[in-house]
């Protein structure tokens, strides 16, 4: 690839970029709220803060995979999920199962509960093109809210 080929590349990658941290619930972190949301976990499609981004790194790269929205080059894979995913997509669905993240709650037990593998899974059977998996049936909310 030339370089004026690159420069073309990442000039679109970044307005990509750009207009998904354009909107409200992505400017904000999904963990804690807090502005700005620089950080991006790819696997998630969430939005995040320096800060809840070291968390993250912390869960392993199944549970949260972490990229710089300012220092890291995006797969066109990884814009396609983000563009599906989002931290209100996300946050939509703990809410139908009514787990609220908040400081007092295993955030990692979060990541690796059943029910956000199964939005992974999802999401990656989506943009794919896939038959989509089954959703978590809501009795599983109670079981997953105690183990957290």
């Amino acid at each position: 690839m030339s370089v004026e080929e690159e420069q073309l590349f990442t000039s679109i990658e970044n307005k990509e970029i750009e207009a998904l941290i354009q909107k409200e619930a992505n400017s904000k972190c999904f963990d804690c709220g807090n502005s700005p949301a620089n950080w991006v976990c790819v696997n998630n499609g969430i939005f995040l803060c320096a800060s809840c981004a070291g968390d993250h790194r912390s869960y392993g790269p199944v549970a949260s995979r972490i990229k710089s929205l300012i220092l890291d080059n995006f797969t066109s894979y990884q814009i396609e999920l983000l563009k599906v995913s989002g931290n209100e997509r996300l946050k939509n669905l703990l809410n139908e199962y009514e787990i609220k993240i908040n400081k007092n709650v295993n955030r990692l037990k979060i990541y690796t509960c059943n029910l956000v593998e199964n939005y992974r899974e999802t999401l990656y059977c989506q943009l794919l093109g896939k038959k989509l998996p089954p959703k978590v049936e809501k009795k599983y909310a109670l079981e997953i809210m105690e183990n957290i």
